[in-house]
């Protein structure tokens, strides 16, 4: 397992090559750690054979979403890209399958978000 920086935010790769990217927004906004991540995060890039790329994104709305979107585009990149985010991320992530679905671009082959966003009925039916 490997914690690397990146133009967009810390990356933890498993060994070997991976075939995917989880793209995960941090519903705290201070960046990882390697302490932090390499548990939890180091664990999920192992199990699915896949970059965790955490970017980084301003705190206010709506350059955050123009952050994640433009760290989305560059994950894109490397392979595929799984979307995942825990609160405040989840929410972004949320918005985010909204902004791609409105300008006709490819949304992310898997997403994941906090329970309480993805339990919304408006939450399902704006972004799924």
């Amino acid at each position: 397992m490997q914690i690397q920086a990146s133009s967009i935010g810390p990356v933890v790769r498993p060994a070997g090559r991976a075939d995917k990217v989880v793209l995960y927004l941090r519903g705290d906004r201070p960046q990882p750690s390697a302490a932090t991540v390499l548990e939890p995060y180091g664990r999920l890039a192992r199990q699915a054979n896949a970059m965790v790329v955490f970017p980084r994104y301003r705190a206010e709305f709506p350059a955050a979403l123009d952050d994640v979107h433009a760290a989305y585009e560059e994950a894109r990149e490397s392979g595929p890209v799984m979307l995942a985010g825990d609160r405040l991320g989840g929410g972004l992530a949320a918005a985010l399958l909204v902004r791609l679905r409105d300008t006709g671009a490819r949304s992310p082959p898997a997403r994941c978000w906090s329970r309480r966003c993805s339990t919304s009925r408006w939450t399902r039916r704006a972004c799924c």
